[in-house]
């Protein structure tokens, strides 16, 4: 008899604290569910702006070298090079690449600056 009391006071115990837990878990939720405020953004400069830019077109370059897609890394360079004309860099990568494609002429325009 006393194991069926205890048991019974304890399952009684337990589905108390269920209870709580229950009437506890709406209010975890909802906080749960609330962001955090966000920072304001930080307004960029034109000049940091441009950077991200280019920094952007040359992280796809290299993924299309990579995939061996040279024609369309060739066309990011001179997106590049119209942002930025004092990028040397990206003048000779866009030439050695149409030099790899056998467009040795094209080649020396980019070189000139001309293509």
């Amino acid at each position: 008899m006393n194991r069926v009391f205890l048991s019974a006071a304890l399952l009684g115990v337990a589905a108390g604290g269920v209870a709580v837990m229950n009437q506890a878990a709406p209010a975890a939720k909802a906080a749960a569910k609330k962001k955090p405020a966000k920072k304001p953004a930080k307004k960029m400069t034109p000049a940091q702006i441009k950077e991200a830019k280019l920094d952007a077109l040359w992280k796809q370059s290299d993924k299309f070298f990579h995939d061996g897609d040279y024609k369309r890394a060739i066309a990011l360079h001179k997106q590049i090079v119209a942002l930025d004309p004092t990028d040397v860099e990206s003048y000779g990568v866009a030439a050695w690449l149409m030099w790899s494609l056998s467009q040795n002429g094209g080649a020396d325009a980019r070189l000139k600056g001309e293509a």
